[in-house]
């Protein structure tokens, strides 16, 4: 017999530049879409810079990949209680989030039938 622990934990990335490059905000993490790369990208192909294109495009497949692999953890939100107003409050904010999971199976350490009957015999 076998148990299984379960633990999401949606991280708030308070370093200013690294928070950008490394984390997505409330919106991005909800639609799996990386709204604000994909922004950045069209900005570089109106000005028309190769280079800068190339460098947006690969952010926003690194994004993409980032959210893609945080998507199993997204419905988990409202088993952790983020529903309707503190989503709300967290997505106004504009902060940005990553979202940490971790899951592990371990084997049962209960007890044997013949150690718990001599615990519990009278």
């Amino acid at each position: 017999m076998t148990g299984s622990a379960r633990v999401s934990y949606l991280y708030h990335c308070g370093v200013p530049i690294v928070s950008k490059m490394a984390c997505d905000d409330l919106p991005q993490l909800l639609t799996g879409v990386p709204i604000r790369q994909m922004q950045d990208l069209a900005r570089a192909a109106r000005s028309g810079n190769l280079q800068q294109i190339q460098t947006n495009l690969n952010t926003v497949q690194i994004a993409r990949q980032r959210l893609s692999d945080a998507r199993p953890g997204q419905q988990e939100f409202s088993h952790a209680g983020l529903t309707g107003s503190s989503m709300l409050l967290m997505g106004f904010t504009g902060g940005n989030f990553s979202l940490i999971r971790a899951e592990v199976t371990l084997p049962n350490q209960g007890t044997e039938g013949s150690i718990a009957g001599a615990c519990f015999r009278r």
